[in-house]
């Protein structure tokens, strides 16, 4: 697109659509600032919005029961924001019928073609299921990353003060589109070693590597994302930015990662149980169409739940990282986003 002008913040030099001001926080005339420090300076005033503020060392007890205390008030605090902006929620809602609808569609492919029942017949040759799952889980995660990209967008911008529009999202989401894939690459190849290590009889070993591997990742991610879409950055450069703000201390300091993991799972059970209630419920009063009606309720249930659960760890990683980028401009004493400086005034209380 080439050179239009030189930032006046970094001095580095910026191509038009860079260089052009954001409609919602426009700059002076005549001033020319690029994308990284205008959000830079719009993180800043998420910090000057916000009138709570908490040091890391004030926010209550570490323990089990601390954690899942705050991570309830952050869950409620993140109900709130989907009240005020319904479009918040959109993105999670149409990842899950969208990966459902794609594995669906693979599903019926593989078994008109014949393919289910040559793997059925293959268990002995691991990497036919290999070469059978390494796209579909492919597939699966840049959707899940590209809807989770669009939420991440709509929490930066409802905290902003500013309207969440889905369309503004997909276009952030579509912008940084191969940094997403690249990491749903990175989260195939990391879910088939897992895969490998876990054993197929009782646990071993390599099922409580598996087990760490796949939390270590799955925050990485969370970190990684949000890093992508409100920053801009590659797949590269983004997990430097996760990996350098985690090891300054500066992401481990909010609601409490154990609390979230474990409330949304929690509330993920607790879903698959009602859905698997209802299927039960419908087919014993009337067969065949009750299962049939069942499976339909329960999967939109169970659809509902891991969309939310979804939307609320998009929401917490969001805020905890806009709390560390204001964090490492300002020093240790500034605010927290809204819903973070409410979960921690409850966890300091």
């Amino acid at each position: 697109m080439g050179v239009a002008a030189t930032c006046e913040k970094c001095h580095r030099e910026v191509c038009a659509e860079c260089a052009s001001a954001d409609p919602a926080h426009p700059e002076p005339a005549g001033t020319t600032i690029c994308n990284e420090c205008r959000h830079r300076e719009s993180t800043e005033g998420i910090a000057e919005q916000v009138p709570v503020e908490i040091a890391a060392e004030a926010a209550g007890g570490h323990g089990f029961f601390d954690s899942m205390s705050r991570a309830f008030t952050f869950l409620k605090q993140s109900v709130l924001m989907a009240v005020e902006d319904k479009d918040l929620m959109l993105p999670a809602i149409f990842s899950t019928l969208g990966s459902g609808a794609l594995l669906a569609i693979i599903m019926l492919i593989l078994w008109s073609t014949g393919v289910l029942e040559t793997l059925a017949k293959s268990d002995r040759d691991p990497w036919r299921w290999v070469a059978v799952a390494a796209p579909i889980m492919l597939l699966s995660m840049a959707v899940g990353y590209f809807f989770t990209g669009m939420t991440i967008h709509l929490v930066d911008a409802h905290l902003r003060g500013r309207d969440a529009r889905l369309d503004e999202a997909f276009a952030d989401a579509r912008k940084n589109f191969l940094a997403l894939v690249g990491l749903a690459v990175v989260s195939t190849v990391v879910a088939l070693i897992t895969g490998m290590l876990r054993g197929r009889r009782g646990r071993s070993l390599g099922d409580y590597a598996a087990d760490a591997i796949d939390r270590v990742w799955v925050v990485a991610t969370y970190l990684i994302l949000p890093a992508i879409i409100l920053e801009d950055l590659s797949l590269r450069a983004a997990a430097n930015r996760a990996r350098d703000l985690h090891q300054r201390n500066l992401l481990g300091i909010a609601v409490g990662e154990v609390g979230v993991v474990v409330l949304t799972r929690i509330i993920s059970v607790i879903g698959v149980v009602c859905a698997g209630l209802i299927v039960f419920a419908m087919f014993s009063a009337a067969r065949p169409a009750g299962l049939i009606l069942g499976i339909v309720i329960g999967g939109v249930l169970l659809s509902l739940v891991i969309a939310f659960t979804t939307y609320v760890r998009a929401a917490y990683y969001t805020c905890l990282f806009l709390w560390a980028v204001a964090t490492e401009k300002h020093g240790e004493r500034v605010a927290a986003p809204a819903p973070l400086a409410a979960t921690l005034a409850r966890g300091a209380a």
